[in-house]
């Protein structure tokens, strides 16, 4: 049972599902049919208060405005599906289209009464001011119709809205108070290992749930961007959900274009979702999917689990053409700051070979998005780079400009942005596209082979950014080459 009061009414739902409300009723707000006011004369409260004639419905919630009432019932199975409202509506706060009140006459309840239409979507709160009413839809937006002399109906103007044809259900303009999920996610997995599993999100230091709630085939592709896996496909199984907190709710990734933080939704831990509505079985290949997901039942209610399918062995493209970046190129590097999840682009040259460039550019995996770090570099291209965790450094190697070969070393400081020459008391010959590996752990880079001036190179030497030395190897090598690569897995190149 629920009540509310407004000024000169109350009223009452009841344990049946019907409702009863007394007090004022000479706009017809008591929902009997006339503008007779109940509860002033005797015998007219306890057994003797009459129920509102609203048909064959469950009351879920009344709702009163200073002379207008609405009722928030069920018609069919689910709870807050139907919306009517009755009573004095010169400014069009009932809802339907016209100035009429609605009520105070016989034969204007009951079976007459209109009900609105959200174009399928279902109210999920509903308040009423003075002269107008808004509603929670279950999309998440809100629609206010009535009164707007003073902005209340957040339309932007303070014209009334619902008391001329055309201009109610689902042509009512939605106000969107979502949020962007942004910086607050600290973290995302998909616990259950490859490309798929249950979506959990990190927030102040907690995994918690997504609800299935507005989760589609977007929301799965920013995901699956966001773990650094391609593809993105929405699924839903019938199972048992998961055992968890749910902390996002109602998502909408519609304009999001890079990443999960760029959608929507109503706030952290705001939800009306349990655990086994979250999102998060999926496949990454139809092979190795479960053939059978057991059903579990709540009541007479089959649980309905969203899913995300990634592709580890994929590409996505995070190319966002309406902010800036660096101009397309080749033979530029690329390293890999894993402490600050960036990545750093340097040099390169365009398809005309008399364009290079000596430009640093980061790439921000969280943002999914480019700035220019420094453009003072030496220009070259085809040239070797290296990440030094250790000082947060990129070291760059040889290359060409031109027609001219290099030998030269230089480290780039990105804190300070500041270039620094280093002079080795030997060098290689100078060269261009070969293969370098960094071995961390000695703080030494392993440079082999490329394309010499007039003629291509075998040779493997290593420099160790501690000694500022280079070393050549004299072990039997492969066969000159260039435009190669290399790898150090342990201790071998």
């Amino acid at each position: 049972m629920s009540q509310t009061m407004k000024l000169r009414l109350a009223c009452r739902v009841m344990r049946d599902g019907s409702a009863k409300c007394w007090g004022y009723g000479f706009h017809g707000q008591l929902g009997q049919g006339s503008t007779e006011d109940i509860g002033e004369a005797p015998n007219q409260m306890g057994i003797n208060l009459p129920s509102i004639q609203l048909g064959d419905v469950t009351v879920h919630r009344i709702i009163t405005g200073l002379y207008h009432t609405c009722a928030l019932v069920r018609r069919g199975a689910l709870w807050g599906e139907s919306l009517t409202c009755w009573g004095f509506g010169q400014q069009g706060q009932l809802g339907h289209g016209r100035q009429d009140t609605i009520g105070d006459e016989a034969g204007e309840m009951g079976s007459s009464l209109h009900w609105l239409n959200f174009a399928g979507l279902n109210p999920q709160q509903v308040v009423a001011g003075a002269y107008h009413t808004c509603a929670l839809l279950s999309d998440d937006t809100t629609r206010c119709w009535g009164d707007g002399s003073n902005g209340q109906l957040g339309t932007g103007s303070s014209e009334n809205v619902g008391d001329e044809p055309s201009e109610m259900d689902d042509l009512l303009p939605a106000l969107h108070f979502s949020q962007k999920i942004g910086s607050g996610l600290e973290g995302l997995r998909l616990v259950g290992g490859g490309g798929y599993g249950w979506v959990e999100v990190l927030y102040s230091g907690s995994w918690g749930l997504i609800c299935d709630d507005g989760w589609d085939a977007k929301a799965a592709v920013m995901v699956c961007k966001d773990l650094g896996m391609a593809g993105g496909q929405t699924r839903f199984f019938q199972g048992n959900g998961k055992v968890g907190k749910v902390f996002i709710d109602n998502i909408n990734c519609a304009d999001a274009r890079r990443s999960i933080r760029e959608c929507t939704f109503r706030g952290w831990r705001v939800h009306d979702c349990s655990a086994k509505e979250a999102a998060g079985w999926g496949c990454q290949k139809a092979s190795i999917c479960p053939t059978f997901f057991p059903l579990f039942m709540s009541g007479a209610r089959i649980v309905h689990v969203a899913g995300v399918q990634c592709d580890l062995d994929a590409w996505n493209d995070y190319t966002d053409n309406t902010v800036p970046g660096p101009a397309g190129r080749q033979d530029h590097t690329t390293v890999w700051d894993a402490e600050t999840q960036s990545a750093l682009l340097f040099g390169g040259h365009a398809s005309s070979n008399f364009l290079y460039f000596g430009d640093v550019w980061r790439f921000d995996w969280a943002s999914r998005l480019w700035s220019q770090v420094s453009s003072n570099g030496p220009i070259r291209s085809g040239h070797s780079a290296v990440w030094d965790a250790a000082s947060q450094s990129m070291l760059v190697f040889a290359g060409r400009h031109l027609s001219t070969m290099y030998n030269d070393l230089y480290q780039f400081f990105v804190q300070t942005d500041s270039w620094q020459y280093l002079s080795p008391p030997s060098s290689p010959l100078p060269r261009a596209d070969h293969s370098v590996v960094w071995d961390a752990m000695n703080r030494a880079m392993l440079v082999f082979a490329g394309e010499g001036a007039g003629h291509v190179l075998g040779d493997l030497h290593r420099y160790s950014l501690t000694a500022n030395y280079w070393s050549e190897s004299s072990a039997s090598h492969p066969r000159a080459r260039s435009r190669h690569f290399g790898i150090l897995p342990h201790d071998r190149v």
